[in-house]
Order: structure tokens, then C-alpha cells, then sequence
């Protein structure tokens, strides 16, 4: 997993519900209330808003974007410049 560290001064174990195995780049924008499960994997410049939760192996590619409330079940591609 990359990380490059806390933006928003909080850990990042607390800005994600789940996130075992899951790879997210530093310039990702993740909502405190995403849930992320195991194996997504969050490009560059994408964003997971507030309500959103992502199942096992989701993939957003970079500049994807995911609004909520929505959830999504597991191994959902978002390619890049979706809005969801």
C-alpha cells in the first residue's frame, strides 16, 4: 500500500473504515465516511465522497469520481473521468 501520508492531520487508519490490502495514492481524495474493503485500489486525483462504500478489489483509476450515497459491490472498475 502506498502511502504518503495524512493531509488532514488524522490518522489514516481513521479516515477509512476498512482498508486492509488496499492500495491508495497520496493524491486521492478519500471521505472520512467512505468504507473501503479489502484489495481497492484508488488512482491518482480520484475522489470517494461521503456515503461511499467500494466492495472487495474495486478499482478507481485515476481522476475517477464516486459520490455517495452509493455502494457497490466487489471487483467494480471505474475508469478514469467517471462521475459517478
Amino acid at each position: 500500500m502506498q502511502d504518503g501520508g495524512s493531509r488532514s492531520g488524522c490518522a489514516e487508519s481513521e479516515r477509512r473504515e476498512v482498508m486492509s490490502a488496499s492500495a491508495i495514492h497520496p493524491s486521492a481524495s478519500i471521505a472520512p465516511s467512505a468504507k473501503l474493503a479489502t484489495g481497492v485500489k484508488v488512482g491518482a486525483f480520484a475522489v470517494v465522497g461521503d456515503g461511499v462504500e467500494l466492495g472487495d478489489d474495486c478499482v478507481l483509476h485515476p481522476h475517477a469520481v464516486v459520490s455517495g450515497p452509493s455502494r457497490f459491490g466487489e471487483a467494480n472498475v471505474f475508469y478514469p473521468f467517471c462521475v459517478i
